[in-house]
């Protein structure tokens, strides 16, 4: 490589621990803060559960409703003041949380790193030009420069012309459209601008449209709607599988390593109507024969054949290469809506038509455009690699492929993938005579491709060898008995949870304890047994683990196995931060005895893929202009940058000698906000309701406008937002919001 990074041993010694390694925290006003609002969330879940039963809605459930059940993750930028049910479970919940607060500002919390290793963590975050992503499938950390990242991805980019298409910014010159011969970052960041409104007006013309053909109600709409948006942006993680053991990956050129492309789509336009299709069309898997709902459901098919069936025959497995960019999305939309229109009554289709669903897909797939580097790209052929309606899109294609070929009569009675044919997204296994048969196979389903992108590698035995597939390894002997034991890649460097990771003990344990389950489940003998669970003594052994073996209870697995957990009431949960296992104790304690109902779930701290890596390293909005010193907001801004979304923010008016307050939430970004309240300081009588303006209007008449910004907090939840907006007037009481405001925003916490 030609930008090596040396790295000392404090941060290697960090970096080793792994990507999922949770790093202490620390006791702040911040942590205090963020329980103070998981608490009063549970409580506004709870109130809102309680005028649900109130009402008996829970027996008709809309349509919208049933969609945020299924999608919890989709919000509206406003939400309802908390209904009051009594005094009881205010007292209850405010009792709850104060116990909670104090345990944790008298808790004593140890890190977890050595003093090499926060040295390590204190230097990596202070050093700059680089960039640290995890790898592909391999689970460790690669390091490199930033500009070669850069480089590594443009050539990716480059090189798959097929795929990718920059798309160049144009200008309209008396009504023809023109290429830009010199662009700048401003004609970038229009271009990208635009491109963004362009997509985001379908969307919400789309799903308008359907909402008044069905007669959906107005939350429905209000669910799917999209707005602040943010094109997706494209990273790469480097498949360091494909590097042979024992090859050092600083020796190998940029243009030799192979990478997996993923377009993040978070808070992208269409990941709202994306989410709406994946709840549809995911249950159709169900009506695929040959989709595996798990990872080890293909043992219970092929020890459920008998030796005579397997005598002379092999298991082999194929994988389909670069499967979401090679499905021809045109073609993928046909077969989703064929496959849905056959078993359109056995889905939830939350009141949409058939029609309906092919519009959203349409719209969805489509609008293949993402960003890198502040430049725009289209994603040309496939579906994107990042997108949640992707692979169910991607395997419902591949099944009509199969269903044209190896599923026809009489290939199909008379062929070995009669007795086993499995396939895990794009994982297939099956059975044949002969390695000309397994390739003829994967040709046969091939051949129903009319592109002929979907091809396939086959990986055959060779003798009595054994073939991976997923996490295990398969061999059918001469007499057809069959073998099979836990896998993992040789290239995998063995990375799990660690033991020292900031998990809570449970946690662990569980991990370790599953580890040993799995070698257990698909472990075919005595000898294939103990293989296994010395695989997985060797990497819970290297992750830091004690006596693993005390995590192995096959008795335990065998009181459990076939019992269905029974099914709890449905309370909401507080997220809560891990601290000590005392402390957990304690807050499960109190729970129990005052029958506060809620369900605690205990986080752990920030992992060290969440302090490094980033899916937008190289597009991160800094200004909603693109250029902060042309910009009138960001200046105004003490820590931070105008285009921060989902804020909660203070103004304090600089022209009075006090400097009085205003405190406030905005879903928008930041420019969007406060640039209302500089136009309500400048004209009051525009604007009777904004009290910067009236502020201006009794104090400062006349004068320009002199504020400082100063964001307190940021959450993307709205409930989440509002109660700290709520805490925060609460606790400071700025000058400026009313009481009227404060009675009403006071619901929303504790201490109401």
């Amino acid at each position: 490589d030609s930008h090596p990074v040396e790295l000392d041993e404090n941060e290697i010694s960090l970096l080793s621990r792994g990507p999922g390694f949770a790093v202490t925290p620390r006791i702040t006003k911040k942590l205090l803060h963020d329980v103070e609002i998981n608490i009063a969330q549970a409580s506004y879940a709870l109130k809102w559960r309680a005028e649900m039963e109130r009402k008996g809605s829970r027996a008709q459930e809309s349509d919208s409703q049933n969609l945020k059940m299924a999608c919890p993750k989709l919000q509206t930028p406003f939400i309802s003041v908390p209904p009051t049910h009594g005094v009881d479970l205010d007292v209850m919940m405010h009792n709850f949380g104060k116990f909670v607060i104090d345990i944790y500002r008298n808790s004593t919390v140890k890190t977890n790193l050595t003093k090499s290793q926060q040295a390590g963590l204190k230097s990596l975050r202070q050093r700059e030009g680089i960039h640290i992503s995890v790898s592909d499938k391999c689970g460790d950390f690669v390091v490199s420069t930033a500009d070669a990242y850069r480089e590594l991805t443009i050539h990716h980019l480059k090189s798959n012309v097929d795929v990718y298409k920059w798309i160049e910014p144009t200008r309209i010159m008396k009504g023809i459209s023109v290429h830009v011969i010199t662009p700048t970052d401003i004609t970038y960041k229009n271009q990208l601008k635009n491109k963004r409104d362009c997509i985001e007006k379908e969307c919400n013309d789309t799903i308008q449209e359907i909402v008044q053909r069905r007669g959906l109600d107005k939350r429905f709409l209000n669910l799917l709607l999209s707005h602040n948006t943010t094109l997706p942006a494209i990273y790469t993680l480097v498949k360091t599988h494909k590097i042979p053991p024992g090859v050092d990956i600083a020796s190998k050129k940029l243009e030799e390593l192979k990478v997996r492309p993923i377009v993040s789509c978070t808070g992208s336009p269409t990941e709202r109507l994306a989410s709406l299709a994946t709840r549809i069309i995911t249950p159709l898997l169900e009506f695929i024969p040959c989709h595996l709902r798990n990872i080890h459901e293909h043992l219970g098919k092929l020890r459920e054949l008998a030796p005579t069936d397997l005598q002379g025959l092999k298991f082999y497995s194929a994988d389909v290469c670069a499967l979401f960019t090679n499905v021809n999305v045109e073609r993928s939309i046909e077969y989703v809506i064929e496959l849905a229109s056959e078993h359109w009554r056995e889905i939830e289709t939350f009141g949409l038509k058939l029609v309906d669903l092919h519009l959203v897909l349409e719209v969805v797939l489509r609008n293949s455009y993402f960003t890198f580097n502040k430049r725009l790209y289209q994603q040309i052929y496939g579906a994107f690699i990042g997108s949640s309606v992707s692979p169910p899109c991607a395997m419902i294609t591949v099944y009509k492929l199969e269903r044209e070929s190896i599923y026809i009569d009489p290939f199909h009675l008379n062929s070995p993938v009669r007795h086993l044919y499995c396939r895990y997204v794009d994982d297939s296994g099956s059975l044949a005579r002969n390695e000309a048969e397994a390739v003829a196979n994967c040709l046969r389903i091939s051949e129903r491709d009319e592109d002929g992108r979907i091809l396939w590698e086959v990986d055959f035995p060779e003798g009595e060898e054994y073939i991976p597939f997923l996490d295990t390894e398969i061999k059918i002997t001469v007499e057809g008995k069959v073998s099979t034991r836990y896998y993992r890649k040789p290239q995998n460097k063995g990375i799990s949870l660690n033991y020292q990771s900031h998990h809570q003990m449970s946690t662990k344990e569980a991990v370790a304890r599953n580890f040993y389950n799995t070698a257990r489940e698909v472990s075919s003998g005595p000898q294939e047994l103990q293989y296994s669970l010395k695989k997985v003594d060797s990497l819970l052994t290297q992750n830091g683990y004690p006596n693993p073996r005390k995590n192995d209870d096959p008795k335990r697995r065998e009181r459990t196995k076939g019992k269905k957990k029974q099914q709890k009431d449905r309370f909401p949960t507080v997220c809560l931060p891990y601290t000590n296992e005392w402390d957990s104790i304690q807050i499960r304690q109190h729970i129990k005895k005052h029958g506060v109902p809620i369900r605690p779930i205990f986080t752990p701290g920030k992992t060290l893929k969440r302090i490094f890596c980033n899916s937008r390293p190289l597009d991160r909005n800094t200004c909603v202009l693109g250029n902060p010193g042309r910009c009138e907001i960001c200046p105004l801004i003490d820590n931070g940058s105008c285009s921060r979304k989902g804020a909660v923010y203070q103004i304090t008016c600089e022209a009075c000698e006090a400097g009085v307050r205003y405190q406030g939430e905005a879903d928008r970004p930041l420019h969007n906000r406060i640039g209302e309240h500089l136009r309500a300081m400048r004209n009051p009588r525009s604007h009777e309701n904004n009290a910067m303006g009236q502020h201006q209007a009794a104090s400062h008449p006349g004068e320009a406008p002199r504020i400082s910004v100063t964001i307190l907090d940021c959450k993307p939840s709205t409930v989440k937002r509002k109660i700290s907006e709520a805490l925060f007037i609460h606790k400071q009481k700025p000058e400026l919001n009313d009481k009227s405001e404060l009675e009403a925003i006071v619901k929303y916490t504790t201490n109401s």
